[in-house]
């Protein structure tokens, strides 16, 4: 498992120039996005239908990288580059990667409510 951050602080920082209100809102609008996508993403996987795969891969690590949740883009990269191979992938290698997806989602959305619960307690998104 990743030892980096779900989000990337210097990243986020970035984007939203220190507005932890909006941090909040972007990394929530990725979940929003993102969750349908990851329920496509997985059937494609599972149908075998690797092109969708690809394309679906690729959206999704575009959306996860403009906010910093670089494991997600990273486990998203990795799914589109096998599903992208000129020699068709075993279905065990998609679901592997399929399976790293998911979880850095997971990660993702963990960290939303964190920071939406320490918002909610008028401390800083990155206070312990």
């Amino acid at each position: 498992m990743s030892e980096r951050a779900p989000v990337d602080r210097e990243r986020i920082d970035a984007v939203c120039r220190g507005d932890d209100s909006l941090a909040i809102e972007l990394i929530g609008m990725l979940v929003d996005e993102a969750g349908p996508m990851l329920v496509a993403l997985d059937e494609h996987v599972q149908c075998y239908n690797v092109t969708q795969a690809h394309e679906l891969a690729h959206a999704l690590k575009g959306i996860a990288g403009n906010v910093g949740a670089f494991d997600l883009r990273d486990a998203a990269l990795r799914l589109e580059s096998v599903s992208g191979m000129k020699q068709t992938p075993a279905s065990h290698t998609l679901d592997v990667e399929m399976t790293a997806v998911s979880q850095a989602f997971e990660r993702v959305r963990i960290i939303q409510r964190t920071w939406q619960s320490r918002a909610a307690r008028k401390a800083g998104i990155f206070s312990q």
